[in-house]
């Protein structure tokens, strides 16, 4: 009786890379993969079309994202938002995720230089002299008449509850000083 063993009929050989790495993702492994495309999908359909122009993609799949905001009902919707998943899966989602982190990450910095510019206009309006000296240290190009004189006109404004003009005008050539200088 000739018994074989199973270990001798194993094949060692090497399937590609990256179909063994396919065959070893788990079910879970695979379903966060498939909500990770359907988020990245919904994320896309938001977003406005000056900003979708710079998204590298193909067109077919640029069309459905289009189509999305056409689509009233909500079952419906959530089917397209499936297929735009299925389409990113044949390719393209790392350089479409990248594009949108760069995006979000100037959209974010933009927050920043805003929020800088309130703060700087707010401790100006105070009208402490530390904080005028520190500002003009710190940005010398800046015209220091003119903000000076927007300072005044804007506590007359607030004195006589008038509407905030100088204090606009302020905060508009903080934000340009603010950006000649990055």
């Amino acid at each position: 009786m000739n018994m074989v063993n199973d270990r001798d009929n194993i094949d060692i050989t090497n399937d590609e890379p990256e179909e063994q790495e396919e065959q070893e993702k788990s079910r879970s492994q695979l379903k966060r993969e498939a909500q990770a495309l359907y988020d990245l999908g919904v994320e896309l359909t938001k977003l406005p079309q000056s900003t979708l122009i710079r998204i590298p993609m193909e067109e077919t799949l640029r069309q459905a994202v289009n189509a999305t905001s056409n689509i009233r009902s909500n079952s419906a919707k959530k089917r397209h938002l499936l297929f735009i998943g299925k389409l990113m899966r044949q390719g393209g989602a790392e350089e479409i995720q990248a594009e949108l982190d760069l995006i979000n990450e100037e959209k974010t910095r933009q927050t920043r230089q805003l929020h800088l510019v309130e703060e700087w206009r707010d401790r100006l309006l105070k009208q402490e002299k530390s904080t005028e000296s520190q500002f003009f240290d710190e940005y010398p190009h800046a015209d220091r008449q003119t903000i000076r004189q927007l300072i005044r006109n804007a506590d007359k404004e607030m004195a006589n509850k008038k509407p905030p003009a100088s204090s606009r005008k302020l905060f508009k050539i903080i934000r340009k000083i603010l950006s000649d200088n990055n």
